[in-house]
C-alpha cells in the first residue's frame, strides 16, 4: 500500500509474561523494569528522529491499544519526547490477538498439554482459532479497517500479534510468512510507502 501514511509502530515493551513465554493475550499485565526501559529507548529514537526531521509532533496522531502494558509504553515515549504523557488516544482494534484457553500458559505447556491443538494451529496458522480465542484471519478483519481509515502520520503503539498482522496487510508478505516476522519490543518498524524499515 504505498500510498498509506508513514507511521511508527511500537510494541509495547517487556512483561514478566514475556520473559517466562508465557501466553499473555488479553490479560492485563503491566511492564516490567526491562519493559520501560525499552519504551525509554524507542522514546528517545523518536525524539531524535522528529528533531532530526523536523516534524511537528502536533501534525501526527499519538495511538495505543487500551491494555496497561500498551499505555504505560506510550505514555514513557512521549514523556520521553518531551510531550504531554497523556495525550494521546486507545484504539479498541488493534487489542492483542486473544489467546482463549492458553492464555497464562507457558509455550511449553501449550506445546506438550495441548498437543493437538497446537499442530492444528502449526498446519493453519491464519486459519485455525484458538479454542474460547481468536484466529490470525479474525485479527485481520478487525485490523483492516482500522488502519484503512488511519487519515495521517502517526505513532502506534500495539502488540505483536497485531504487529504481525499490520506487516501483512500494508507489505504484502504470504500469510506463513507473517508468523515468522520477528516482533522485537527494543526496535520500532516504521511503515512507509509499501516498505518497513526497523529503527
Amino acid at each position: 500500500m504505498p500510498d498509506h501514511p508513514r507511521f511508527w509502530y511500537v510494541r509495547h515493551g517487556e512483561t514478566d509474561w514475556n520473559l517466562t513465554k508465557r501466553y499473555q493475550g488479553q490479560i492485563e499485565n503491566p511492564l516490567n523494569e526491562t519493559g520501560r526501559a525499552q519504551a525509554a529507548r524507542n522514546g528517545e529514537v523518536l525524539r531524535k528522529l522528529f528533531a532530526d526531521e523536523q516534524i511537528d509532533p502536533g501534525g501526527v496522531s499519538f495511538i495505543a491499544s487500551p491494555f496497561v502494558r500498551t499505555r504505560e509504553t506510550m505514555e514513557i515515549i512521549r514523556e520521553t519526547m518531551g510531550l504531554d504523557p497523556m495525550a494521546y488516544s486507545t484504539e479498541p482494534r488493534i487489542i492483542e490477538t486473544s489467546y482463549g484457553e492458553w492464555q497464562g500458559l507457558l509455550f511449553d505447556e501449550v506445546q506438550e498439554l495441548r498437543r493437538d491443538e497446537w499442530e492444528a494451529r502449526e498446519a493453519d496458522p491464519i486459519g485455525y482459532v484458538v479454542p474460547g480465542g481468536e484466529s490470525y484471519q479474525m485479527v485481520i478483519e478487525r485490523v483492516k479497517p482500522w488502519l484503512d481509515a488511519l487519515p495521517g502520520p502517526a505513532v502506534v503503539v500495539g502488540h505483536g500479534g497485531i504487529m504481525r498482522v499490520v506487516h501483512y496487510l500494508l507489505c504484502g508478505i504470504a500469510p506463513e510468512d507473517m508468523m515468522k516476522i520477528p516482533v522485537r519490543q527494543d526496535r520500532i518498524r516504521l511503515f512507509e510507502a509499501g516498505t518497513v524499515e526497523l529503527l
